[in-house]
């Protein structure tokens, strides 16, 4: 069999996550802030209001997708990690 990969630490999961939701935030701060109202209606055809609500909202999908695939990959990791365990046991009959 193959060397097993470490997982991601949790640490380096929120790093990234944080990361992430920083730069939603740069993106929609102008929106939040309502700067640019007219450009933004001129070129979307829709106000700034929703910019407020869509931060958060694209932040916590972002959190809940990244922590399920996470919590996958750890438990994928722990049942390879038994199989591979159980598969180097020696048999009773070599003992």
């Amino acid at each position: 069999m193959g060397r097993l990969r470490l997982p991601a630490s949790a640490h380096e999961l929120m790093l990234v996550l944080l990361c992430a939701a920083g730069l939603f935030f740069a993106a929609f701060f102008p929106g939040i802030l309502e700067q640019g109202g007219t450009a933004f209606v001129a070129a979307t055809g829709q106000n700034e209001d929703p910019c407020l609500a869509r931060w958060p909202l694209m932040t916590a999908g972002l959190f809940t997708v990244s922590t399920n695939v996470y919590v996958c990959r750890t438990v994928h990791r722990a049942i390879a990690v038994r199989k591979h365990n159980r598969g180097n046991r020696p048999s009773e009959r070599e003992a």
